[in-house]
């Protein structure tokens, strides 16, 4: 149906289309139905008449035997076919009869036949009938020419009148603020447009209720969930600065940190993502990445404590985005932790270079069939996430960031983000 639509163009015009289809098949079958009457009626008529006039000149024959040949103005008979003046157009005829036989610059109607032992030949000069019909095959061309342009006229009108409801419901809906709530259009309209409308108002009564939950969530979360994790994190700084603490304890103290620091920027960035970005013109945050790369790229070196890896940092060059620090962080966070988790033995390279941001690993890299994948919300490798890469692509997508993953299955990983 979608391909139908777009090949045909709008409702409108599909409409004249099939008015002028209309027009021009019905037009048409009348035009041929009368041209093939009239013929009909034609040759009947002269059939009529050349075997009436053949029977005429058989009687004749058979009281002059010796007539060989009869003229007229519009009539040709002749007697034998050895006759000398018989035309040789006439000669080669087989007995029957036959419409519009040339001889000269006329046309005539011929009917062949035995009579008294002797081919008896008759013509009688349509020339005349023969002009006539070609204003006529005029008149049925020009009367399928006008009645498709009159279709193609009428369409626009009537399509213009039948769909009026439709482009206004159409007006309607576009000029809706998606900020305004409980908006209905039915009442706006009547007969089947009103079904439609009614229909719409059916799902943004449903959009209302789903809008309305997302906003009591993210309220919840902005003020619900962030005092207890401001709490959480006082106190692990507190821990942190306690002095002789055991390794168990400063282990665990930075575990709960940075626990706190991805869920509080996790927080952020849902946050975020669920406003419009009108809702973000005011907001002129600024951050630094190279000193985001170099804090997090320290942070996770502490992930590598088991493992035979390195973590190697080229950024030098400062690069500066008008974006929330949280949001990079987010991105370059999630590229990362996959690097450090699917990477045993060998190096993470974490370069800056100009607007770009390389992570490359030697890790087990990523099959072919699950490239396509990792993006999808839900997708993981491990028992249980799926949000990370989802998550990271939808904040580059809403700042015009390009993320691009290469990988080759037992070779390692390549994550690109040009800012």
């Amino acid at each position: 149906m979608q391909t139908t639509t777009r090949r045909f163009g709008s409702l409108r015009l599909r409409i004249t289309l099939a008015m002028l289809a209309l027009a021009a098949v019905g037009s048409s079958i009348f035009a041929a139905s009368v041209f093939i009457a009239a013929e009909r009626l034609e040759q009947t008529v002269l059939n009529r008449h050349v075997r009436a006039e053949f029977d005429t000149l058989a009687a004749r024959t058979r009281e002059e035997t010796e007539l060989r040949s009869v003229r007229s103005a519009l009539l040709l008979g002749f007697v034998g076919q050895d006759n000398p003046e018989l035309p040789a157009a006439l000669a080669a005829l087989p007995p029957g009869g036959y419409h519009a036989v040339a001889l000269g610059n006329k046309s005539y109607q011929v009917y062949v036949n035995e009579a008294e032992g002797r081919e008896i030949y008759v013509a009688y000069d349509i020339t005349e009938w023969e002009a006539l019909e070609q204003p006529v095959i005029n008149i049925l061309i020009m009367g399928v020419l006008l009645s498709s342009l009159l279709a193609v006229v009428l369409g626009f009108w009537i399509s213009r009148q039948v769909i009026a409801p439709v482009t206004a419901l159409s007006e309607r809906l576009q000029a809706l603020d998606p900020r305004q709530r409980s908006v209905r259009l039915a009442p706006s309209f009547g007969g089947e447009v009103s079904a439609i409308a009614e229909s719409f108002d059916r799902y943004m009564e449903r959009l209302d209720g789903f809008v309305e939950r997302e906003q009591l969530f993210t309220a919840a979360a902005a003020h619900e969930l962030r005092t207890p994790l401001a709490v959480i994190q006082g106190a692990t700084e507190v821990l942190a600065e306690q002095p002789n603490l055991p390794p168990a304890a400063e282990r665990a103290t930075g575990r709960l940190q940075r626990a706190t620091r991805d869920m509080r920027e996790f927080i952020e960035a849902l946050l975020f993502l669920s406003r419009e970005g009108a809702q973000q013109d005011g907001e002129h945050a600024r951050c630094e990445v190279s000193r985001i790369v170099t804090q997090l790229a320290d942070d996770y070196r502490g992930l590598t404590a088991s493992k035979t890896l390195a973590v190697n940092v080229t950024a030098a060059a400062e690069l500066w985005l008008d974006a929330p620090p949280a949001l990079p962080a987010i991105v370059i966070s999630n590229l990362l932790r996959n690097a450090v988790e699917h990477t045993d033995v060998g190096e993470i390279r974490v370069a800056l270079e100009g607007r770009t941001l390389r992570i490359t690993d030697t890790g087990r890299g990523i099959p072919v069939e699950a490239q396509p994948l990792l993006f999808t919300r839900g997708y993981t490798s491990k028992s249980r996430g799926g949000m990370g890469l989802h998550l990271t692509k939808r904040i580059c997508d809403r700042f015009g960031w390009q993320l691009t993953i290469a990988s080759a299955d037992g070779k390692g990983t390549t994550a690109s983000v040009v800012f």
